[in-house]
């Protein structure tokens, strides 16, 4: 039987549960804990950046074994990511599975923000296909809108590229607003700092990971398949 607990608990469980087996020591002393995967149940994994990361010395990134990364390119209506281009062609450069993702906003239409991504977002055959990020903001709209813009968006951006995009969310916010109310063919990138969730294809399991060529943490990811069922999900065109 699998225990389900409350994430409202996370302050007793992440030290009872998740903290004996999975410690660190952190430069400055401290100690760092994440839930770490069974490498031999999930081997294919892969990490997602951004501006945040900076420079990255892709070479080095592409020496650890890695088989996927998703860059942040766009987010609302206006913002691209000033390193997305460099970090996309890196990674084409060094072979690198790649994927770009979007970084959704309620103050603006789904539409008005999927004008945004395609405008940014070229994606190659090989590609993975485009990723909608959706996220708890403390100000959040009804249930209803939320479904509504990003339905808007979803559609927009599978009509352009011709694929269903993948959609980035933590597990509550897919039981709370989008279960039950879109396409069970989506694929699911779900994050989970705690335990492995359901219903996903792409886990991100921790955003403490260190790898030889960044110099910051990052989130790492793992892909339920074999590297054959990835190669299955990239774009065909």
């Amino acid at each position: 039987m699998r225990l389900k607990f409350s994430k409202s608990l996370l302050p007793a469980l992440v030290a009872l549960i998740i903290m004996p087996c999975c410690g660190s020591k952190s430069s400055d002393g401290g100690n760092e804990f994440y839930f770490d995967v069974d490498k031999t149940r999930y081997p294919v994994w892969g990490i997602d950046v951004s501006r945040h990361q900076s420079h990255i010395n892709w070479e080095k990134v592409s020496d650890s074994g890695i088989d996927f990364v998703f860059v942040k390119a766009t987010e609302g209506v206006t913002v691209r990511d000033p390193l997305y281009k460099n970090h996309f062609e890196e990674l084409k450069k060094h072979q690198i599975i790649r994927g770009a993702y979007h970084f959704f906003s309620y103050k603006s239409t789904g539409k008005d923000q999927a004008k945004n991504f395609i405008n940014t977002v070229r994606l190659d055959k090989g590609d993975l296909p485009p990723v909608l990020d959706v996220e708890f903001k403390r100000r959040m709209p009804s249930r209803k809108k939320i479904i509504s813009e990003v339905k808007s968006w979803l559609k927009d951006v599978e009509n352009h590229y011709g694929v269903k995009p993948i959609i980035y969310l933590d597990y509550d916010f897919y039981q709370k607003y989008l279960k039950g109310s879109i396409s069970k063919d989506y694929v699911l990138w779900i994050t989970d700092y705690y335990g492995e969730p359901e219903d996903w294809t792409f886990w991100q399991q921790t955003d403490r990971y260190k790898i030889p060529g960044v110099n910051t943490r990052v989130d790492r990811n793992v892909f339920v398949g074999s590297k054959r069922e990835l190669r299955e999900l990239l774009m065909k065109r």
